[in-house]
């Protein structure tokens, strides 16, 4: 372990061989070794190294990915775990990917990485699944749920690369109270994957591949059967999204509202928001990250703009069509 970790002491994590290596031997040996303890004490049948070895590979990425800004600001010298075959796609230096003019693709270097993570995820939950003992159960399994919870809030996340993105300290707390057996791991997992999924947008180059590997983890935990009670992390998040449709309603069934004019304007990266007519303010809530703002072009050839709230925990998507004279960015 310790030579294997040596050779990244002067060579950088070029390719994504290199990475998956590195993060390999980093992780891998402590995992497999401590299940060879678990197998000694009676606790656990000694899994198979692959999927020992695999879990750690995906706590390892997790870490490497959360921890850019922490890593790359390092002195005397960075250390940069990134892979050049991913971010050379983007940048030239590794560092460029804090830079303002460089946001855009930075979220898009990220997304590809949490991409890459997210193949781990389906081995982790069968090695998970295959843990008996309760102490030895807890002890695995509270990590993968931090990790997945933690690439669902980096995932297109410009602060990563500008404040670091961490869970709170109420959240960790939660998960580690609630995970107490497989049920909860798979709830998590589905939970996280939804809120992840919200956030996809399909401009980005590995969209579609992001969708594919977060309906396979959904997909697993569903066939688990265990998905009937189902524990909200994310109470405060479903919350507003709750009181905010209720205000809606209201305003629409009670309030009609009078004609407002309102433009769309194209923000800094790329995205497209709402903002008042008498100014370059954004709209309440219009640059929220549950919001997009959408143009379609009609078959005579004209634009409507829709508004697409996200919700991921809901099951069924509203499609509201309102009348005319009724102006829908009033209740934004």
């Amino acid at each position: 372990m310790g030579a294997w970790m040596a050779k990244f002491i002067c060579k950088e994590v070029e390719t994504m061989d290199d990475y998956e290596e590195y993060c390999h031997y980093v992780t891998g040996p402590i995992g497999i070794g401590m299940f060879k303890i678990f197998e000694s004490s009676g606790k656990q049948d000694f899994a198979p190294e692959n999927l020992s070895s695999i879990m750690g590979v995906f706590l390892q990425k997790t870490n490497i990915i959360r921890d850019y800004l922490e890593d790359i600001s390092e002195i005397p010298k960075p250390r940069m775990f990134w892979p050049r075959e991913v971010w050379s796609k983007y940048v030239n230096k590794l560092e460029n990917l804090k830079y303002d003019e460089n946001s855009v693709k930075a979220v898009q270097c990220l997304n590809e990485m949490i991409t890459d993570a997210l193949k781990h995820v389906e081995d982790c939950l069968k090695h998970m699944s295959a843990l008996k003992d309760y102490e030895v159960f807890r002890f695995c399994a509270i990590r993968p749920v931090l990790a997945i919870g933690t690439l669902a809030f980096c995932y297109n996340n410009i602060d990563v690369f500008k404040t670091g993105v961490k869970l709170r300290p109420g959240l960790v707390a939660k998960i580690y109270d609630r995970t107490k057996m497989m049920t909860d791991v798979y709830n998590a997992f589905f939970e996280f994957a939804s809120v992840m999924k919200s956030k996809v947008e399909m401009h980005d180059p590995h969209s579609m591949e992001t969708l594919s590997r977060l309906n396979n983890i959904q997909d697993i935990c569903r066939e688990s059967g265990l998905l009937n009670n189902r524990k909200f992390y994310i109470i405060r998040r479903e919350q507003r999204l709750y009181n905010f449709a209720l205000f809606m309603s209201a305003k629409f069934a009670f309030f009609p509202p009078s004609l407002a004019i309102y433009r769309i304007k194209k923000s800094e990266n790329g995205k497209l928001t709402v903002v008042s007519s008498s100014s370059s303010m954004p709209i309440p809530l219009a640059d929220d990250s549950s919001l997009d703002v959408l143009l379609i072009d009609t078959n005579r050839g004209n634009k409507i703009v829709a508004f697409y709230l996200k919700n991921p925990y809901a099951r069924l998507t509203l499609l509201y069509s309102h009348g005319n004279d009724v102006d829908f960015s009033r209740f934004l």
